[in-house]
């Protein structure tokens, strides 16, 4: 299309371009309007996930006594197996001496172990075997600690010996972490692995780790209660309940996150539909409003049409003589859309800032080539290949 062509078309269809200016502020803010909608859908998804679905601690089930055994742990893991098969789960072992061990410098220290995935309890990538973890600020990076070795009597238990052993130290785990919030830490407590645990035990009463289950289990001669608690971590969120209502259907006491909340994955996933179809519907009110605004804009230029069609403009020069219009009022629009929505989702949404701007954008773009199509293909050829008469006759009627 030359530049005189132009140059006509804007001359003859200046009170055209008018309609046509108001109409697409109009469509644009309501676009903006849709694009804002859709944004808060996002965001209240990404809380949401954040809040529930990524949190570890909502997918914990913490089962406590009375008087939980080693022998507990397969228990445990049957009962999760039968009340949810398939499901994706593992069960962590909380161990406790029962009695602080004095490191060098005099303080008191409560030694907990953690038997299976020792890491996500603690907010961890991974622990190590022979590190220490503490829950507050440590001034130095390694700890030794001076083990009482148990004698087992009649009359109870007594030590008269120690036994050192050095452990690094590694402090400022989070309280936050599933074992802060549902373990209840005391002030000096420290966590080991399920490895280091084990040779403090064999160190302290000069047996093997498994002698030691197998007493402890049979008659706990030790008088004190090692297996302090046991997570069960479910991967789906909707079988916390279920399985925590199997769990203390079998005697044990259970707390979980979720417990005050019945039927929570439900009001979630209802309110997010709800919301998306809120954003569905304004985009198709969007979509509706330019096409017919387009049709109006069309039918005010039936003179216009009229006047070309007369100057030797056929249908099909005038069909892309509109196309180009409508083709670059969308591209101005998708200019304008997507740096909102770029920008509002930088600044507006919690986590995934990039990639959900991104999808933003892709279904901006996405929908001004479905606008452009419908237009070209659908609502611009029904006005082009009218006769000269006719478009006069329906301008007329139009006006």
């Amino acid at each position: 299309m030359d530049d005189s062509t132009m140059t006509d078309l804007a001359l003859v269809t200046g009170k055209a371009r008018k309609y046509l200016r108001t109409s697409t502020v109009l469509f644009l803010l309501s676009l903006l309007l849709a694009g804002s909608f859709l944004m808060v859908v996002e965001r209240q998804y990404l809380q949401n996930r954040a809040d529930f679905t990524d949190n570890v601690n909502v997918h914990l089930i913490k089962v406590t006594g009375p008087s939980l055994r080693f022998a507990d742990l397969a228990k445990l893991q049957d009962t999760v197996r039968a009340e949810r098969p398939g499901a994706a789960f593992d069960v962590a072992m909380e161990y406790s001496l029962g009695f602080g061990i004095p490191d060098t410098a005099g303080t008191p220290r409560f030694i907990y172990g953690i038997d299976g995935n020792a890491a996500r309890l603690l907010g961890l990538p991974a622990m190590g075997s022979g590190v220490a973890y503490s829950m507050t600020p440590v001034d130095s990076r390694r700890i030794t600690l001076q083990i009482p070795i148990v004698e087992i009597e009649a009359g109870g238990m007594s030590s008269g010996r120690t036994t050192m052993k050095t452990l690094a130290l590694s402090g400022g785990v989070s309280r936050d972490t599933p074992l802060g919030v549902l373990g209840q830490p005391d002030a000096n407590a420290l966590y080991v692995d399920g490895a280091t645990f084990r040779s403090i035990v064999e160190a302290a009463y000069e047996t093997t780790w498994a002698r030691f289950q197998s007493q402890y289990d049979k008659e706990n001669v030790f008088g004190t209660e090692v297996v302090r608690n046991a997570y069960v971590h479910l991967a789906d969120l909707e079988d916390v309940k279920p399985v925590a209502e199997a769990v203390t259907a079998k005697g044990y006491a259970t707390s979980y996150t979720l417990k005050a909340f019945d039927d929570l994955a439900d009001s979630l996933n209802t309110t997010l539909l709800i919301g998306l179809i809120t954003v569905l519907i304004a985009c198709l009110g969007c979509f509706a409003y330019i096409v017919l605004s387009f049709n109006s804009y069309l039918n005010v230029s039936h003179k216009d049409m009229a006047i070309l069609r007369h100057f030797g403009f056929d249908a099909r020069r005038l069909g892309q003589i509109y196309a180009h219009r409508a083709r670059s009022l969308l591209q101005l629009i998708a200019l304008v859309a997507t740096g909102y929505l770029v920008v509002g989702g930088l600044l507006f949404l919690p986590t995934d800032r990039l990639r959900f701007a991104l999808i933003n954008v892709a279904v901006c773009l996405a929908l001004s080539v479905a606008l452009y199509l419908v237009l070209r293909l659908i609502v611009i050829p029904r006005h082009v290949r009218l006769s000269v008469l006719t478009l006069l006759k329906a301008d007329k009627e139009f006006e």
